[in-house]
């Protein structure tokens, strides 16, 4: 799984203290069906974080990356080796 983020965020702090992560998906339509992830960061790298978030904009907003915090932003893809799923659907 694949996390952009920016340097100096406390979300990379944190993680350069403790590479285990959770990230939750809801489910847009049904907040109470979702998928957890646990796992454990490998890597994090500058390399290709700018077009990646670009990419996320365009995809998910129509345009370019607003850069919304302002000011000059480093930002870093993190590779998550995922080590546990649970699918949690409520219904």
């Amino acid at each position: 799984m694949l996390i952009n983020t920016v340097q100096g965020f406390r979300k990379l702090r944190n993680i350069e203290r403790d590479p285990r992560v959770a990230v939750s998906i809801l489910d847009g339509a049904d907040p109470s069906n979702y998928y957890s992830l646990a796992g454990t960061v490998i890597s994090a790298d500058t390399e290709g974080a700018r077009e990646s978030i670009e990419s996320l904009s365009h995809k998910y907003t129509g345009g370019p990356y607003q850069n919304y915090g302002g000011g000059e932003q480093t930002r870093v893809l993190l590779t998550i080796r995922v080590d546990r799923v649970v699918h949690a659907p409520w219904h």
